[in-house]
């Protein structure tokens, strides 16, 4: 008889030779369902024709095309506006004051002339002010009977503010001076006046070419004179009559 420990063996070996058909039997099956002598193709991926510089495009694109910037419109012309005034030496201020520090008996580089005038509307009806600064000699010119002057002044119209000047003052002919500035009304002023001058040193003629600043009162404005040797203010513009002088203006 056979031992109990040989049964067991017997039985094991049994069961794993019972396992191995049937794992036989399962793979048999499995392969049933494919055609005999034919082998498997699997389809390689759909291929996308690519152009040749593609890649040198996509870099230079990415680092050359650069986003168009949108054009700015360019701007409109600032607003310029004319004011006309009149400076006229009445003899009565003790200006110009010459100051003689050449030390020269004629004219010379360094002369000094500090002046103060009155200031008229272009009209001749109103008294808007005084004009005050500083002229520097910069060249006796004795072919014209005249001299060049460095010019540094303003002119004040009482209330409304006053507007500062600089530039060439020649005393034989017009000249043009910059606008540097102003006050009231006129801060943030820029242009040019042209001075023409009619009676030197006692009657000068301004047109102001006015840059940057609201539009001017009526009371600046009016109908101008047309310039001359023998323009004179009105009667009331001379005596500072309330209703023919500016509020506040310097005396």
């Amino acid at each position: 008889m056979a031992s109990i420990g040989s049964l067991k063996i017997i039985a094991a070996h049994g069961s794993q030779h019972a396992s191995y058909q049937t794992q036989k039997q399962v793979g048999s099956s499995f392969f049933q369902h494919f055609p005999a002598n034919k082998s498997l193709k699997f389809s390689s991926p759909t291929q996308v024709p690519i152009p040749r510089n593609f890649k040198n495009t996509t870099i230079k694109a990415f680092f050359f095309n650069k986003p168009k910037q949108p054009q700015e419109s360019p701007k409109p012309a600032a607003k310029v506006q004319e004011l006309f005034v009149y400076e006229i030496n009445e003899r009565d201020r003790g200006s110009p004051a010459y100051l003689r520090l050449s030390q020269k008996s004629v004219n010379h580089l360094g002369d000094l002339v500090p002046f103060s005038n009155k200031l008229y509307s272009g009209n001749l009806q109103k008294r808007l002010g005084i004009t005050a600064g500083l002229c520097i000699l910069i060249q006796h010119v004795p072919q014209e009977k005249g001299d060049r002057y460095e010019a540094i002044y303003s002119f004040y119209f009482g209330d409304y503010g006053h507007i500062s000047v600089q530039g060439a003052y020649l005393t034989y002919q017009d000249t043009w001076l910059a606008v540097t500035g102003g006050s009231g009304i006129f801060e943030g002023v820029s242009g040019q006046v042209k001075l023409q001058q009619l009676v030197f040193p006692f009657k000068l003629f301004y047109t102001f070419y006015l840059k940057g600043i609201p539009d001017l009162p009526v009371e600046l404005l009016g109908k101008v004179v047309e310039p001359s040797p023998n323009v004179e203010p009105s009667p009331a513009a001379k005596a500072a009559e309330p209703h023919a002088s500016l509020r506040n203006f310097t005396n």
